[in-house]
């Protein structure tokens, strides 16, 4: 049933779905695990199969399952840039602020993989947009830890708070100046220069050419 999932034909599963052996069986159970613990949706929307997915749905595969690292399968499709199958489980009912293990929504992993196409579906569906992790990381934290500005732009469209602190109380800031990261134009409106993290380096060094674009938008003044 499993090796299905990774077809761009969804009729293959309706087949195998709907098939009985000679004495009567019932059919393939659509929730089946695999040795790896995945069932048929969590690998369709891993791999971004959005038909398959679909009619997975459709013929009643339960969207509550996790994998072993309690992804769900909204995790998974917003991992793989799957925009489809993002939307057809938040239209399914899917809760967009559920976590893994990580306490990771699937904002924050949208944010993680530079998905910025996902951020608005997901924040119209009830996402956090400043949902913290067990290390009190934001979705801005991680877009800005990982330079990608174009998630970034999205979450401060949406209010995400600029100077929200981790456990190290380092704000989105902070990553972005570290970085040197002159697209991280979006770390600015209503940024809190004089905020410090433990080891008391400013958000914004002085006089390195590569935040200039940061100075401009108004750090360290």
């Amino acid at each position: 049933m499993h090796s299905t999932s990774l077809f761009t034909n969804p009729y293959a599963i309706e087949v195998l779905r709907t098939k009985r052996e000679d004495k009567g069986a019932k059919g393939t159970d659509i929730n089946a695990y695999n040795e790896m613990q995945y069932t048929p949706l969590l690998l369709a929307c891993e791999t971004g199969k959005a038909e398959c997915a679909e009619v997975l749905i459709e013929k009643g595969a339960n969207l509550g399952i996790k994998t072993p690292a309690s992804d769900t399968a909204l995790h998974l499709a917003v991992r793989a840039g799957a925009a489809s199958i993002n939307n057809l489980l938040l239209h399914k009912g899917m809760e967009a602020n559920v976590t893994n293990q990580a306490d990771e929504t699937p904002l924050h992993i949208a944010a993680l993989h530079s998905n910025g196409a996902l951020v608005g579906p997901l924040v119209s569906a009830g996402a956090k947009i400043n949902a913290v992790t067990k290390e009190f990381v934001t979705p801005l934290h991680t877009a800005s830890q990982r330079g990608n500005a174009d998630v970034a732009q999205q979450l401060l469209h949406h209010k995400a708070n600029v100077n929200a602190k981790d456990k190290q109380a380092k704000s989105p800031l902070h990553f972005a100046s570290e970085r040197g990261d002159k697209t991280m134009v979006e770390i600015d409106a209503g940024a809190d220069n004089a905020v410090v993290h433990t080891a008391d380096r400013l958000p914004c060094p002085p006089f390195q050419p590569s935040h200039t674009r940061l100075l401009q938008a108004g750090c360290g003044r």
